[in-house]
């Protein structure tokens, strides 16, 4: 089975402006143990076969025939490399409630239910896979891959109490349909006490992971939910905590994918991480940030909407690079309660990217800066809601450019900034930008914008607030200055000394490089 390494892979007293909302404290969950979690209450009234032992589970399984149903009574020591269901529209159920399998002593398990047939559903079961090889459950195609059966697909895995396995190789729940469509993984409670990931997807197209709880009691290096590659999949209402990783990972090429309402909480690093996943949307969920709250990177056009982070102390909170074309972070509520880490990152960091949209957030707290943005073009950072970063509430230019000129032909509009300890706006290496309608009232020094000398051609319509400018930079290279156009100031100030905080990278142990 491939099983992602993913920790092993390249690492590294406010009064609240009218828009923001208020900010609330972090409660977190406090997930069951194994033995507490539950038991799946679920029996059917009909089985074509009972087992009561491994024989006899044994004999079921290879007897069965499409549409039969298999139900376990009690609980059944596992002693053989794993439970085999090859039979297209079989299903693994108790017989009654608490009835499940678990690892002999002694044995030598990979895992215990390998799926390799279409349809097949396991339901209602107590897996205790603690000691097993790999994991607790596995559905794999090897048709999709040119290989003989077993060839997995339209799977169901529904209301199981799950353990997982334990050791550096060892998962939990994995589906790898290498394309094959249609996976349901809900409703099931997931522990992880030692291993890599909780509950994993693999290439799977048109899947679904809803209602789970996905808990680990002890630091685990990998996402507690992992979609690898695929299309189309919906995840959704899950309950994560505990120190895995990240709570969730979308990467491998995985796009379209939908997260919807989600409670992640508890993770290590980033508490949502995407890698090279394109068209994915995150909406109404509710994220207690790791180290950060939400890291993307070669991630385009993604929705991050109407979520709600809390961080008690991050690098940076949602941050996206490399390749951010077409991304909209609207809506969404983004809370510190205590000082994030790094001076060129904030609340909202995004680079690399044209089109791009930051519009109506709420950033409230001594974030480093607010919004930090870079390498933009032709994007939007309007109608957003600041109250109280350490520096400032909007950063152009932050941290390090690869461009000669880092932000070109942007819109910042009708924004509200207040309470930011050094300026309301402030602008490095930025040309032909607009600047209009921000209210930047109540900032360190009553300093409402700081444009830098890197700055020239940019248009401010201002409110009443004291603007710094020092810009007068040649940014079409014809050899004349372009200086920048203000308007509606109360006083314009010229060659006041305005430096940056540092711009030196980030020392990362993430699996990508953030900056």
């Amino acid at each position: 089975m491939r099983l992602i390494l993913w920790a092993l892979a390249p690492l590294a007293g406010l009064a609240l402006v009218a828009a923001c909302r208020e900010p609330t404290e972090w409660t977190p969950s406090v997930p069951p143990s194994f033995s507490q979690a539950g038991i799946p209450t679920q029996c059917p009234s009909h089985a074509d076969f009972v087992a009561t032992d491994q024989a006899s589970l044994l004999a079921a399984t290879g007897a069965a025939q499409p549409g039969d149903t298999i139900a376990v009574n009690g609980t059944i020591d596992v002693t053989v490399t794993e439970i085999d269901l090859n039979t297209d529209g079989i299903t693994l159920t108790c017989a009654t409630p608490g009835s499940g399998l678990r690892v002999g002593a002694g044995a030598n398990v990979d895992y215990l239910v390998f799926v390799g047939a279409k349809d097949v559903s396991v339901e209602h079961l107590v897996l205790d896979a603690h000691g097993v090889n790999w994991g607790a459950y596995v559905a794999f195609n090897f048709t999709a891959l040119g290989l003989p059966t077993p060839d997995a697909e339209r799977e169901r895995f529904v209301d199981n109490t799950v353990r997982c396995g334990t050791g550096i190789a060892a998962g939990c729940v994995e589906v790898d349909n290498e394309g094959a469509p249609g996976a349901v993984v809900t409703d099931n409670r997931i522990q992880s006490d030692e291993g890599i990931t909780g509950l994993q997807f693999q290439s799977v197209v048109d899947g679904r992971v809803e209602r789970n709880t996905v808990f680990a009691t002890t630091p685990a290096f990998a996402p507690a939910i992992h979609i690898d590659g695929g299309a189309h999949n919906v995840v959704a209402n899950n309950v994560v905590t505990g120190p895995w990783f990240s709570a969730l990972g979308l990467d491998d090429g995985n796009r379209t994918t939908l997260v919807r309402e989600n409670r992640l909480e508890g993770a290590t690093d980033a508490s949502i991480a995407l890698f090279t996943a394109e068209d994915d949307t995150l909406i109404a969920n509710v994220v207690q940030c790791g180290d950060f709250c939400l890291a993307a990177d070669a991630s385009p056009r993604l929705v991050i909407v109407d979520n709600q982070f809390t961080s008690t102390g991050s690098t940076s909170g949602v941050h996206v690079q490399t390749g951010s074309d077409g991304t909209r972070i609207e809506r969404n509520t983004i809370v510190a309660t205590a000082p994030s880490t790094f001076a060129s990152f904030g609340g909202i960091r995004a680079r690399d990217g044209s089109s791009l949209a930051i519009v109506g957030n709420s950033v409230v707290g001594p974030w480093a800066n607010a919004i930090a943005i870079t390498d933009l073009s032709a994007s939007t950072v309007q109608g957003n809601s600041v109250l109280g970063p350490a520096t400032f509430g909007v950063w152009l230019g932050a941290g390090t450019s690869f461009l000669p000129v880092a932000m070109k032909d942007n819109r910042v509009l009708a924004n509200r900034v207040s309470g930011a300890g050094s300026a309301g706006i402030f602008a490095r290496s930025a040309c032909r930008n607009r600047f209009i309608g921000n209210n930047l009232q109540g900032n360190g020094g009553d300093v409402g914008a700081v444009f830098d000398a890197t700055t020239g051609a940019n248009t401010f319509a201002g409110n009443g607030t004291i603007v710094v400018d020092n810009g007068n930079f040649d940014c079409d290279g014809d050899g004349t200055p372009d200086p920048n156009i203000i308007t509606g100031a109360r006083a314009v100030l010229r060659g006041v000394p305005f430096a940056s905080p540092s711009t030196a990278p980030v020392a990362t142990r993430h699996r990508i490089a953030m900056r």
